[in-house]
């Protein structure tokens, strides 16, 4: 090929190139905002529902307004049951601008509650209308709980020149239901109590310790676990990036379905126990809970939407979602817990408060 039929072959080429250029103009602004309902209805525990409005990719609020005016239906196996009640505030949202400016934003904020106890096994229907929004429905199936057959715990303590800590290895048995695909999610919370001015204390001070044991209570509390069970496959671009972290804690029954299984994790906290016979302690709820299909898919596709989000290599991963013509999750959700305790909770003598009393600004966690 000669040169001059590769100048020809290049400029044809350019110019097909730009006959191929459209400009389309965004118009996010002008799309009609949706009903967002997030809820997760648990076995045997009262029930309460986020419904709010979406808003647009070019909003630059930092905040979900919800619907007080919403009108929310709730049904049991077709049966309608009640109309949730609306209860929140107006609460302000305070955003801080360049040169020291602040911007004080009042917003509505709230839940739907209802007399209503979710029962495993059962079905439930949402229909939410608004002004100015089209109707939504959603419905979820609350799941059986799975019985832990047994725990077995390993805890061994180390420390520091501050603190001293105590990891636990955990092992959780359970057995699989057959004949029927199973959702799970691992939790844990901390309830940690501290004696009122344990920090005197830690300082050496002259201490007499006090009756009041100050609460803190912290849900979501770190799970770490190695176990291929809650590792998720790894992608063809994590040697670059790495492998997105299980965030939520969840798998299904995919390779022990209807079998007896094991899941193996490990907890930590902070623990003071030569100090236990002041009052302080430290209680750790572990749940295994079984969740509802369609929310162990909106937490799956929101653990890869998070991960992916910033990588320039892989497609954007959308977040599922069952609100039919809506945003958002209604799912359920059956727990079975247990707990382990370090120190002596409820002691007698003691007077319990949480750190939401704790006015004063002092914490005995500093």
């Amino acid at each position: 090929m000669n040169s001059n039929t590769k100048i020809i072959i290049g400029i044809i080429a350019l110019l097909f190139f730009y006959a191929c250029e459209k400009t389309i103009e965004f118009e996010g602004d002008n799309i009609q905002p949706k009903i967002v309902v997030n809820g997760n209805l648990i076995a045997e525990q009262p029930l309460k529902i986020n419904i709010s409005k979406s808003q647009s990719l070019l909003s630059e609020e930092e905040f979900f307004e919800t619907l007080p005016n919403a009108k929310a239906d709730l049904y049991e196996e077709n049966t309608f049951i009640e109309t949730l009640t609306y209860t929140g505030k107006v609460d302000t949202f305070i955003k801080y601008l360049p040169y020291d400016v602040i911007k004080k934003i009042p917003f509505k904020v709230g839940n739907f509650s209802g007399k209503t106890i979710p029962i495993a096994g059962r079905t439930y229907r949402l229909e939410v209308t608004c002004d100015g929004f089209e109707p939504v429905y959603c419905e979820t199936t609350v799941p059986v709980p799975v019985e832990i057959v047994k725990v077995d715990t390993v805890s061994y303590a180390y420390e520091n020149e501050f603190q001293k800590y105590y990891n636990i290895h955990i092992t959780l048995h359970f057995t699989d239901p057959e004949n029927v695909n199973n959702y799970y999610r691992i939790e844990s919370e901390l309830k940690k109590g501290v004696v009122r001015n344990y920090n005197e204390y830690k300082q050496g001070l002259p201490f007499s310790p006090s009756d009041t044991i100050l609460i803190r209570i912290e849900p979501g509390h770190g799970i770490n676990s190695n176990d291929p069970i809650l590792s998720p496959q790894e992608q063809a671009n994590d040697v670059i990036f790495g492998s997105p972290e299980n965030r939520f804690n969840i798998f299904n029954d995919t390779y022990f379905n209807g079998k007896e299984s094991k899941i193996s994790f490990y907890n930590f906290s902070e623990n003071q126990n030569i100090e236990m016979n002041f009052g302080n302690f430290s209680l750790h709820r572990i749940s295994l809970i079984s969740i509802s299909k369609d929310y162990y898919n909106y937490l799956n596709t929101a653990n890869y939407h998070f991960w992916y989000d910033q990588d320039p290599f892989s497609e954007p991963v959308p977040v599922t979602s069952n609100v039919v013509g809506g945003m958002g999750i209604f799912g359920s959700s059956s727990v079975s817990s247990f707990e382990i305790l370090f120190g002596n909770y409820p002691k007698d003598g003691k007077t319990y408060i949480t750190e939401d009393y704790n006015y004063g600004g002092y914490s005995p966690y500093n």
